[in-house]
């Protein structure tokens, strides 16, 4: 069987584009419908820890304007199609949680091994239903669910409640997608919050503006119901796939750069700290989302550098709105990382591509280096050396300039 699209984001935010919602909220929808579609069974391995591409995405805007239950829905309802995906009743307490997980536990075979998981997708077109006892104990939880703690599946995490048998989870996995307003985002999860290990680990998709466009009479065609039919076809695919990402040496290069310049220069420990959870693991976020959008568009679990330059746009995309939800518009770095254009060698690439031909000048005002030397010398230097782009001078100014040649990064074999 081969799958019915090429790209499935490219084609949900297709069959989803006749909703009001706009592209940003579709797009976090299908991140999470996707990351709840792999559960445990892809993973990078991290040295001292095991990355797995679960995510907590929440949806915040505007009741009513913006539409967040009805857009949600669309992807929550493919997930629902994919056979044993585990959802969570919509109130969430310690003990609920605790129950539910434990009740999720299955298998899969990877060659002749059994692996234990106990995936659980938590959705909720309400937050403040699900989140009304976050604090205390239930936030100590999704904290570790999150992280997927313990991370070998043959030892289980414990709970051992008085005068009753201990409760063995065994390969917690733990997705929410949720939506609510501002205003309650602020009530539910003050200021004073922000440093906890929940908050950082969630990625809060803030929707300022109404739709693109107004629907009135809304028409779900012919073609549409058979693209319904082709996804969820695509997602079961998807949920099959299982096994260690591979990585491309270029995108593991890309990732480095970024991460020496992030934690160097971003977080600091003049850093407020009311970011610095949420920047310190940023990096683990992009790996994430770069195996979504492997999977997305292949079924080898191969990471390109396409996949992590797409992860640092689409991530930079939200970060403005998530710090500015909480009133830290003010407060936040001048030119962090969480903000910043990513500095890699491919997404240097990219902005000469998109150019043609640009100065060094030009260069280095687009990714805000004032100085000479440090990542971007280094991308701009690797860049020649690989004969990606060209070195011209005119009157005194020196040119990058673009070579024509096919996008082979998409087309790269496994080495």
């Amino acid at each position: 069987m081969k799958r019915n699209f090429t790209d499935f984001i490219e084609a949900y935010l297709d069959y989803s584009s006749g909703h009001e919602a706009t592209t940003k909220i579709h797009l976090w929808t299908v991140l999470s419908v996707l990351a709840g579609a792999m559960e445990r069974k892809v993973w990078m391995n991290r040295g001292y820890y095991t990355l797995f591409p679960n995510l907590y995405i929440f949806i915040i805007g505007r009741s009513g304007l913006i539409k967040k239950s009805t857009s949600t829905s669309i992807g929550i309802d493919l997930l629902k199609e994919v056979p044993d995906i585990k959802f969570m009743s919509e109130r969430l307490t310690a003990a609920s949680l605790i129950d539910q997980m434990h009740n999720a536990r299955k298998k899969f075979e990877i060659g002749d091994q059994q692996i234990s998981q106990s995936p659980l997708y938590a959705y909720a077109s309400e937050l403040l239903v699900l989140m009304n006892e976050v604090y205390g104990q239930t936030t100590e939880l999704l904290t570790t669910f999150y992280d997927c703690q313990p991370n070998d599946p043959k030892k289980p995490w414990v709970y051992k409640a008085r005068h009753q048998d201990a409760v063995k989870i065994f390969g917690p996995c733990l997705n929410i997608l949720g939506a609510s307003t501002e205003a309650w985002l602020k009530k539910c999860i003050p200021v004073s919050e922000m440093e906890g290990g929940f908050t950082a680990r969630a990625v809060f998709v803030v929707e300022n503006k109404g739709p693109d466009k107004f629907v009135a009479w809304p028409e779900y065609s012919e073609r549409r119901v058979a693209m319904k039919a082709k996804l969820i076809e695509d997602l079961i695919w998807i949920n099959e796939l299982k096994g260690e990402v591979k990585i491309h040496p270029q995108m593991k290069q890309d990732f480095t750069d970024w991460y020496q310049y992030h934690m160097k220069e971003v977080v600091t420990p003049n850093t407020d700290g009311r970011f610095t959870g949420y920047l310190a693991r940023k990096g683990d976020l992009l790996l994430k989302l770069s195996m979504i959008r492997s999977v997305s568009k292949r079924d080898d679990l191969y990471i390109l550098p396409s996949h992590f330059e797409w992860a640092g746009q689409v991530l930079e995309s939200v970060e403005e709105g998530m710090f500015n939800a909480f009133d830290l518009g003010a407060d936040k770095p001048e030119k962090s990382s969480s903000m910043e254009t990513v500095i890699s060698n491919f997404n240097v690439q990219d902005f000469i591509k998109s150019k043609g031909k640009a100065s060094k000048e030009e260069v280095r005002a687009h990714f805000n280096v004032k100085k000479n030397g440090g990542p971007l010398a280094d991308s701009l230097r690797n860049l020649v050396e690989m004969g990606t782009v060209d070195i011209e001078s005119n009157n005194d100014t020196q040119y990058f300039v673009y070579k024509d040649y096919a996008e082979k990064m998409e087309e790269d074999i496994l080495p």
